[in-house]
């Protein structure tokens, strides 16, 4: 099953979750956290590194998603470069993700959270 993998799992009960469980529900996907929410990534450098380069290596760069969603952004930054790594082993060209929006409403204004598919070019 097609997987939408989230860098670092939000320490905010702020981050409002809903709009990516339903891009999920919609498009028949997982979401699975490559840090949990009480991993401190800029404590265990070496072991950050080592999860992402795990990660990277079972990622299917033609169906599963990486985003970023809170969480610590240095988080993100190591997951790319670890899927940046694997996508020039594999020759993938691209990373797909999600961009969070507010689409319009009904009277015109931005209201509706959302996320819309992206992808991200990795240079390969």
């Amino acid at each position: 099953m097609p997987t939408i993998y989230v860098s670092h799992e939000p320490r905010s009960e702020g981050i409002d979750l809903k709009p990516l469980h339903e891009y999920a529900a919609e498009h028949g996907m997982d979401i699975r956290y490559i840090y949990t929410r009480g991993f401190n990534v800029s404590m265990h450098p070496q072991e950050s590194l080592a999860t992402a380069e795990t990660f990277a290596a079972g990622f299917d760069f033609n169906k599963d998603i990486w985003m970023v969603v809170g969480g610590d952004p240095l988080a993100g930054v190591i997951c790319m470069v670890a899927l940046v790594h694997e996508a020039i082993a594999t020759n993938s060209s691209k990373i797909n993700s999600l961009r969070y929006i507010r689409a319009k409403d009904e009277s015109g204004r931005r209201t509706i959270p959302m996320y819309i598919p992206l992808e991200i070019s990795t240079g390969v």
